[in-house]
């Protein structure tokens, strides 16, 4: 039909009362099921998306020493039974999956078996971190380790941030130099993988260094420790920790990735999809 057959088509309809308006309410009716169907399939596919990722967290137990999700307390949600303990004044708040431990440099959690966290020939520690600016004041901070003896270590000097192991005694010259210059107020996806005497360290997902450990094993009797440094009884941490993990085996590199990404937040994708359908009922339609 050509443009004068139309014009001519809806003159004439125009003819008959309240028809053109039936028309128009009838193709805005349309219009809105379209996109309510189309929204319909957004949460649906969000759903999906969702339960696949929760699956992808949830299906790595296989060598899961102690598992940390900071969900209202510092309980082990293993059946292992490595609980921390709080000192002092640590919060909880919205983190990377539920909740995150806040540490507010006056407060640490320690682990109540001090063989938790060793590392023999293979194991993986795993955490995701949002440190605060006065981690980044130029002293020293310590998110989590376990120091002395054969240690291991992540901390921040200055605006860096490292990984200090047996092998490298001097973490500020030989350590794993994990991220340079480190944002404040940004999650990070932190990975250590010991194989034999070599460790390789991930930050969200992408490979940073390997350095050798010096040992087959990584045992010492000090408590892992959340938030401060628990040889020193100083350099308290500022920021959020949340989903801190520990294998007795290296996890692989589809592990790593998994572990990576944060879990696909299905409620904030219904909730727009429902703020969405709101503003569709309150709009008011032209005649």
């Amino acid at each position: 039909m050509n443009g004068f057959a139309r014009a001519a088509g809806w003159a004439f309809v125009g003819q008959i009362p309240g028809t053109r308006k039936r028309v128009n309410q009838r193709m805005r009716i349309g219009s809105g099921i379209a996109k309510s169907v189309r929204i319909l399939i957004m949460l649906l596919l969000s759903w999906v998306w969702a339960s696949s990722g929760d699956e992808a967290w949830g299906a790595l137990t296989d060598g899961l020493v102690a598992y940390y999700p900071f969900d209202g307390n510092a309980n082990d949600a293993t059946a292992n039974g490595h609980h921390g303990v709080l000192y002092g004044s640590v919060g909880y708040a919205p983190g990377i999956r539920g909740q995150a431990a806040v540490f507010q440099g006056n407060g640490y959690i320690t682990a109540v078996d001090n063989s938790v966290g060793n590392l023999g020939t293979s194991g993986s520690l795993v955490f995701w971190m949002r440190p605060a600016a006065q981690s980044l004041d130029g002293a020293e901070h310590r998110p989590w380790e376990k120091d002395y003896g054969t240690w291991w270590m992540f901390l921040f000097h200055g605006s860096n941030f490292f990984m200090t192991l047996k092998g490298a005694p001097s973490y500020r010259d030989n350590g794993i130099e994990l991220v340079n210059p480190i944002t404040a107020g940004e999650w990070y996806s932190i990975i250590a993988v010991k194989s034999g005497q070599t460790v390789d360290t991930y930050i969200n997902g992408l490979h940073v260094d390997s350095k050798s450990t010096g040992a087959d094993y990584m045992t010492t009797s000090a408590y892992m420790t959340f938030g401060r440094s628990q040889y020193w009884n100083s350099q308290y941490f500022w920021g959020m920790i949340d989903e801190a993990r520990v294998y007795d085996r290296a996890l692989t590199a589809a592990e790593i990735a998994d572990l990576s990404v944060p879990e696909p937040q299905a409620m904030g994708l219904l909730l727009a999809a429902g703020l969405l359908l709101r503003r569709r009922a309150t709009h008011q339609p032209r005649t």
